[in-house]
């Protein structure tokens, strides 16, 4: 295993999506990754919402039709925190964020802790998807910090359709099973690091959003 690869769920998502791309990117870098317009876009909302509900400012005029959402967030019972980031070990302890140790790192957009129950957003500015992976994963994570944790929730709000994909509520014991679908995963990630093995895989991003140029399948 690759003892200083640190994984987040967008790194396992680019290696699923396509492990030549991926190892182009964060293995190899030949093809480091480019922000792309719609990557900007997307972290100018999340900032905006953050200082809404951190900080209490005005979204701007071309953000206003969430405050609503936004109002009703930030009312919700409960300690509010902004762009919380953790890290873990290999044992799923906490750990610093750039510490040695580090195997695991995420964000989490917008967290609300409220006695033994949680709930945990994921801005999302970009076209709605049906599962709910990485927010599952932020509930895991978070746990491994807050032992009082009982209950959670967590939710994706999809700000071109102003609604939420949420996972319901969750038991502890539903939060730390999360972790034996991702672990296989996780494995075969690691599996093709030690193993330099990164065969392309052809998908939607291969023809307008991919810069790996040396892939058979760019550009198609």
């Amino acid at each position: 295993m690759a003892k200083k690869f640190a994984w987040s769920f967008s790194k396992l998502e680019s290696y699923e999506n396509c492990p030549k791309k991926f190892a182009a990117e964060s293995i190899t870098k030949t093809s480091p990754f480019t922000e792309s317009e719609a990557s900007r876009y997307g972290k100018e909302v999340h900032k905006r919402f953050e200082d809404r509900l951190i900080l209490g400012k005005k979204l701007p005029l071309d953000l206003r039709h969430h405050e609503g959402v936004m109002a009703r967030l930030k009312a919700a019972k409960g300690e509010g925190l902004g762009e919380q980031k953790l890290a873990l070990t290999i044992d799923l302890k906490p750990t610093g964020y750039f510490d040695a140790d580090v195997w695991l790192r995420g964000i989490i957009d917008y967290t609300k802790l409220a006695d033994d129950r949680v709930l945990v957003i994921d801005h999302k500015t970009g076209k709605v998807k049906d599962n709910t992976d990485q927010v599952e994963l932020m509930l895991a994570m978070l746990i491994c910090y807050e032992p009082d944790i009982e209950w959670g929730t967590g939710a994706y709000y999809w700000t071109k359709t102003k609604k939420f994909t949420t996972t319901g509520l969750l038991s502890r014991d539903d939060i730390e099973g999360i972790w034996s679908g991702y672990m296989p995963r996780v494995g075969r990630l690691y599996d093709a690091i030690e193993e330099g093995n990164f065969p392309p895989k052809q998908n939607f991003l291969c023809k307008n959003y991919c810069n790996c140029t040396e892939c058979p399948y760019h550009g198609i």
